[in-house]
């Protein structure tokens, strides 16, 4: 998966990693994220047009070790806030 790499974190002898992923649109960029943990991946796409939101979410997920299991339930609870 491409992106710019926000975030790499150890975690269990494997890494993790998180990039930010850029959209054209209509309305202008939207910003997604996409973790990839020992070959597994999730992402998102259109979550947000900050892109200081979607750094801070980053963050936030390589703090509590967010793996690509659990993205979407994170990623859930951030849209709902």
């Amino acid at each position: 998966m491409g992106g710019e790499v926000l975030e790499q974190v150890p975690c269990l002898g494997k890494v993790l990693c998180y990039r930010i992923v850029e959209s054209r649109e209509a309305e202008g960029v939207a910003y997604g994220l996409d973790v990839e943990y020992g070959g597994e991946h999730a992402a998102v796409f259109l979550l947000t047009h900050d892109r200081n939101e979607a750094e801070q979410l980053a963050e936030r997920m390589a703090r509590g070790r967010v793996t690509p299991t659990t993205f979407m339930d994170v990623v859930e609870d951030w849209l709902a806030r």
